[in-house]
């Protein structure tokens, strides 16, 4: 579903070094899930934490200069999209996959501005390598997950911090969500 977003990343000097929009999917259940269950990996923050260093936000077109149209939108767009995509708004928290995977520099488009524009951007998704905090804003709520404490989090607890229910009537509704009933 189109649910506009953003993943924010601030390395541990309180700099924003990933300011990624997404279009898809930006509900806690979606991109704050994917988040959180990456992060839980063992080592995965000190890993993606080193990672920073490879990314650089570009100017402008600067990171568009890499690709020559061939004439054909989709195929093109389907290309780009494999090869670049830290450009692409399909990409969404992936990013940080893309970063602590990739083994050169991870160019990226500053879209921190977006995170202000209260009627288009739905949901924001910070990693704080500074503070050690995961934050989930939603819906006008934030929620905030020390780094120690992730691993404590399952989807059930996680989308039960943005609707205020007890964790049984939450798991019933991830449940039903889930089954599709």
């Amino acid at each position: 579903m189109g649910t506009r977003h953003l993943t924010k990343v601030i390395d541990n000097t309180g700099k924003v070094v990933v300011a990624q929009y997404g279009q898809w999917d930006g509900y806690p259940e979606g991109q704050g899930k994917n988040i959180l269950e990456f992060i839980q990996g063992h080592r995965v923050l000190d890993t993606l934490e080193q990672a920073l260093e490879k990314c650089k936000f570009v100017e402008g077109t600067e990171g568009y200069v890499f690709f020559t149209s061939s004439g054909d939108y989709d195929k093109d767009t389907a290309v780009y999209q494999a090869y670049y995509p830290n450009f692409s708004r399909n990409t969404g928290s992936d990013i940080l996959k893309v970063i602590m995977y990739s083994t050169g520099k991870v160019p990226l488009v500053d879209e921190s501005d977006f995170e202000n524009d209260t009627l288009m951007c739905e949901g924001v998704y910070t990693l704080d390598f500074q503070t050690r905090e995961f934050y989930s804003k939603w819906d006008g709520k934030t929620r905030v997950i020390q780094f120690d404490e992730v691993r404590d989090f399952g989807p059930v607890r996680y989308a039960g911090l943005f609707v205020g229910e007890t964790d049984e009537e939450v798991a019933e509704k991830f449940a039903n969500h889930i089954l599709g009933g």
